[in-house]
């Protein structure tokens, strides 16, 4: 019952913050209709498709940048799922401070973005838990402890891979994905990171 509490006053906030990152995302170029990458190989900080969103000088409206996200004719349109959820957790943070923060991270092998990276509760909840056969589908696991040396309640929320996010991180494993990464062979149904909630007390 807390945690979907938790969940109902999260969301309103995560939504504005996401908001915030799609208009910030409006500011960059449209990907070329070839399909082709552009920009630096990806790396810490780098996003294909031209520059990373929160650092891009305004050419463009929000409808403008949907309209190519959405746009039939591009087989890469440059928006990384990841990539967004990153910028909407920062800006989450940042509005948010010492109060809350909210991040998207994976089983160690599986992390592409170091900002990523799974703490040590992240890590042994990942672990111990989600990764046991034992485990429930979907079930999160939350509890009061701490966080950066402060209580807290946390909360982790698996996530699996969808049909969708094979085509970047599916099969042949090894194979450079359209991103620029190799793929990591994952199948449909299998846990592919968790997103994890901390409200400081």
């Amino acid at each position: 019952m807390r945690a979907r509490l938790l969940l109902f006053l999260l969301i309103p906030l995560f939504a504005a913050c996401s908001t915030q990152v799609v208009e910030r995302a409006a500011d960059g170029p449209v990907p070329p209709a070839n399909g082709e990458r552009v920009g630096d190989p990806p790396g810490e900080g780098t996003v294909v498709g031209g520059s990373e969103m929160s650092s891009v000088a305004p050419t463009l409206s929000v409808e403008r940048f949907l309209q190519a996200v959405n746009a039939e004719d591009l087989e890469f349109k440059g928006f990384i799922p990841a990539v967004f959820a990153r910028l909407a957790n920062e800006k989450f943070g940042e509005e948010m401070a010492d109060k809350a923060s909210i991040k998207v991270t994976a089983p160690k092998e599986l992390v592409r973005n170091r900002k990523a990276r799974p703490d040590e509760w992240e890590n042994e909840i990942i672990t111990n838990k989600f990764q046991n056969p034992q485990w429930p589908i979907g079930q999160a696991f939350y509890e009061n402890t701490e966080a950066n040396g402060k209580p807290a309640f946390r909360m982790l929320i698996p996530e699996y891979y969808s049909k969708s996010c094979l085509t970047c991180h599916g099969s042949p494993k090894g194979e450079t994905d359209v991103t620029g990464f190799p793929k990591e062979g994952g199948r449909a149904g299998e846990l592919a990171g968790a997103i994890s909630i901390t409200l400081y007390k």
